[in-house]
């Protein structure tokens, strides 16, 4: 998603093919204030650590042993 947005930014106001490779002042000056943004984003959606993210709790009930149809049995 964040790399979706970087690229959307980077083409609609950074000189990309959405506006035949031309840009300016004005347009450079919201694509710093959208990237600062998606920086913002970013931030948010790391984990705080490796815990936060390997966790055995944080894990899928297969991955610890069993197999994807235990854990999601089809109905």
């Amino acid at each position: 998603m964040l790399q979706f947005r970087l690229q959307k930014i980077m083409d609609e106001y950074v000189a990309g093919v959405a506006t035949y490779y031309n840009t300016n002042d004005k347009m450079l000056e919201v694509a710093e204030q959208k990237l600062e943004m998606l920086k913002e984003d970013a931030m948010k959606m790391r984990a705080k650590d490796c815990t936060n993210c390997c966790a055995p709790g944080k894990l899928p009930p297969y991955s610890h042993g069993g197999s994807p149809h235990e854990a999601h049995p089809v109905p």
